[in-house]
């Protein structure tokens, strides 16, 4: 595993039960934004307890990832997203700024700034849901 520095919060804290890829970046600074500015993020990236995650995933400073959630391989979360409880993150996956997804979600897809996902949905390609699809309000 492989932590950045988090200037204002020190170390990430992570749960001594959660399984973290040694390719795994964890508290990955937010790129600064187009017209110049840089994120300021005011809290700990936190992953919970019986988390998984896989090789060559980036996860963002101030990201909150709660108990049992796998993160696949190659998935990005950018800064200041919280994941729900046994949230799967299927790889490839790019999950935006600031997003909320519902405890026992599945996301295989991009998910953009700011979006809420809810509790027991699952986001897809449109061809690629599967069974038991439930896209979130406002999706399309």
């Amino acid at each position: 595993m492989t932590q950045s520095d988090e200037p204002r919060n020190g170390a990430a804290g992570i749960s001594p039960t959660a399984r973290i890829a040694v390719s795994a970046k964890i508290g990955n600074p937010f790129r600064p934004l187009l017209d110049g500015r840089e994120i300021q993020v005011d809290r700990r990236t936190t992953i919970g307890a019986g988390v998984w995650i896989g090789e060559f995933s980036a996860i963002g400073q101030g990201v909150v990832i709660g108990d049992g959630s796998l993160i696949e391989d190659y998935v990005g979360i950018a800064a200041l997203t919280t994941i729900g409880e046994r949230v799967v993150v299927a790889s490839r996956a790019r999950i935006g700024l600031g997003v909320s997804i519902g405890n026992d979600s599945v996301i295989k897809g991009h998910i953009g700034d700011s979006a809420h996902i809810g509790v027991g949905c699952r986001v897809c390609p449109r061809d690629n849901c599967g069974q038991r699809a439930h896209p979130a309000v406002g999706t399309a």
